[in-house]
């Protein structure tokens, strides 16, 4: 998804010549977790440039462009400018429910205000719910984890109402109670509180993109009263988080659980590959995991969604990534 254009130029005023090494595409969940879509941009000098300003614009959109300065560049020589920090405005990144191109444009400008070169890169920006897969920024799912969602308020009272039901307790207070059984508890009126509302298993979204998925957060599959195995993870994912506990979902295979941990130690990485080291948690008792589509239909109890996200684990390959959401 990444590579340099072939560094078309137009409008050239004999200066310099622009070259853009960026991505060819972008989506809202990569730029919200500080994956650049371009990451610099290359000066070649034709004669001496000081006291220049780069500047890179989107065509067409009424925003305020970005703007960098640089060290002088002799003539002859180049030098690759660090733009990581340009944004694509959070509005244009949502405003599409389908692949929508559109034109950066990168201009030199010289310390008169005059524009000496400038250079073109058509970037694709996918749906703002779509997630690009486990090969580009995997931890960019981590944004369609919404523990603020309004939608989850009413699964959480009854999480509430359920806990004090059980334990006289109806408090959400994550490990405040250094208790793995209190977690475990906690999680379990979670899932049971996601179960009762009735929700369908429904296939991913269509997509037009190869790899990833449009993906359904917990206020979509609320709105739906559907999702699927990656959809009901990060649903049931947020729950947790909102509850102070700490939620990873593991992926691969064609499949997805979510898990959490049962002491307040998660992960110290966001994203680790292969199931090992979290069915080594899981062994220890310092993490459990979860079979979240066992809540439509309320198909599983909680003890059998848990018998059957482990067993999963178990089985997995070493493709299987792991998400820390809170890494």
């Amino acid at each position: 998804m990444r590579g340099m254009t072939d560094g078309q130029t137009e409008g050239i005023a004999r200066g310099a010549e622009l070259f853009f090494d960026a991505s060819a595409t972008t989506a809202a969940s990569l730029e919200l977790n500080g994956t650049p879509c371009v990451r610099a941009i290359t000066v070649r000098a034709a004669e001496r440039l000081a006291g220049c300003t780069l500047r890179i614009l989107i065509d067409g959109v009424a925003a305020t462009p970005y703007e960098r300065g640089f060290e002088p560049v002799g003539a002859g020589e180049s030098l690759a400018v660090d733009v990581s920090d340009f944004m694509i405005p959070l509005p244009v990144l949502r405003q599409s429910t389908e692949r929508e191109p559109v034109d950066l444009v990168a201009s030199l400008v010289d310390a008169g205000g005059r524009v000496i070169a400038s250079a073109r890169h058509r970037l694709v920006i996918v749906p703002a719910t779509h997630w690009c897969g486990v090969s580009d920024a995997c931890e960019s799912l981590a944004s369609f984890v919404t523990p603020n969602a309004p939608a989850l308020r009413e699964m959480l009272l009854a999480a509430s109402r359920a806990l004090e039901a059980r334990t006289k307790n109806g408090a959400l207070d994550g490990y405040l109670s250094q208790s793995p059984e209190r977690a475990q508890r906690i999680a379990e009126a979670c899932y049971e509180a996601l179960a009762a509302q009735g929700f369908a298993y429904i296939t991913a979204k269509p997509s037009f993109d190869e790899a990833g998925q449009k993906v359904r957060t917990a206020g979509d599959c609320a709105a739906d009263r559907a999702g699927n195995c990656l959809d009901l993870s990060l649903a049931l994912a947020a729950l947790l988080e909102a509850c102070g506990l700490a939620p990873a979902v593991a992926l691969g295979d064609g499949h997805a659980v979510v898990g959490f941990a049962t002491i307040d130690e998660p992960f110290a990485d966001a994203v680790h590959d292969g199931p090992s080291r979290l069915v080594n948690r899981i062994e220890l008792g310092e993490f459990r995991a979860i079979e979240a589509t066992g809540a439509c239909g309320a198909r599983l109890s909680f003890a059998q969604a848990l018998a059957e996200g482990e067993r999963f684990l178990r089985k997995a390959s070493d493709g299987i990534r792991v998400l820390d959401v809170r890494a």
